[in-house]
């Protein structure tokens, strides 16, 4: 984190939150394999509905299994609550493709989600 800190006031005297995000991504890309952009996910080929309630350690299992971008996208908007136009431009890419992101996040975990 003091490395995340230091890179946002390296840029800026008084920096926003936003520039301490884009840090944080960019300290984050260091640290872990997430492509610029890639929605790495193949189709879901079945989408089942989750009418029950899920063990969180279930979820995190299955969050832990996503691609990273996807990964990302989903612990962005449905844990931290960003908006997509937020996360598009953290992650250099179009609002679009950050709803479609999590669209397909939220089927694969569907998938992954023990029945």
């Amino acid at each position: 984190m003091a490395d995340v800190f230091q890179a946002a006031f390296r840029g800026s005297v008084a920096p926003t939150a936003e520039d301490v995000d884009r840090s944080l991504v960019s300290e984050l890309r260091k640290i872990f394999d997430i492509p610029v952009l890639t929605l790495q996910c193949a189709p879901c080929t079945e989408v089942r509905r989750v009418r029950r309630a899920v063990l969180r350690t279930d979820l995190e299992a299955a969050v832990l299994q996503l691609p990273a971008t996807e990964k990302l996208l989903f612990l962005m908007h449905d844990l931290d609550g960003y908006p997509h136009d937020h996360i598009a431009r953290l992650l250099g890419m179009t609002e679009r493709e950050s709803q479609l992101g999590l669209h397909q996040a939220r089927l694969r975990l569907r998938e992954l989600l023990p029945q």
